[in-house]
């Protein structure tokens, strides 16, 4: 079973969003102040990198890299924002499985859009 939480559903991470590579349209660097899994990969709290690795038009790979080393990659869907407007932060939604916190959405900063996690597509880095 799983459900919503009301708190930390949306952590705001006061981060610094900046360009990349060519390749790579943003770097995001986040703090969870809880573990935190997608799919069968459990991240420790912490501060993680978050970069797009693969985007065909149709078809997006984040990796979830931390400093420490446990590090995650997840195919993602990009989804519009709520109203489609601009997200006023950066935000890592996270939704409570159980007793367990799966990172479930991304929201960046000045984006009409953001990023849904499929927890089953995903792969310890």
């Amino acid at each position: 079973m799983h459900s919503e939480c009301a708190w930390p559903e949306r952590l705001p991470i006061g981060i610094g969003l900046r360009a990349a590579a060519a390749q790579m349209a943003d770097i995001v660097t986040v703090k969870l102040p809880y573990a935190a899994s997608v799919g069968k990969v459990t991240l420790p709290a912490g501060e993680y990198t978050i970069r797009d690795l693969k985007d065909d038009g149709s078809t997006v790979v984040l990796s979830i890299q931390s400093a420490a080393g446990p590090g995650v990659s997840a195919l993602v869907t990009q989804v519009s924002s709520p109203n489609n407007k601009p997200a006023r932060q950066t935000e890592v939604v996270l939704r409570l499985d159980g007793d367990k916190y799966q990172i479930d959405k991304i929201w960046l900063q000045g984006r009409d859009y953001g990023y849904d996690l499929h927890p089953a597509i995903s792969h310890e880095r």
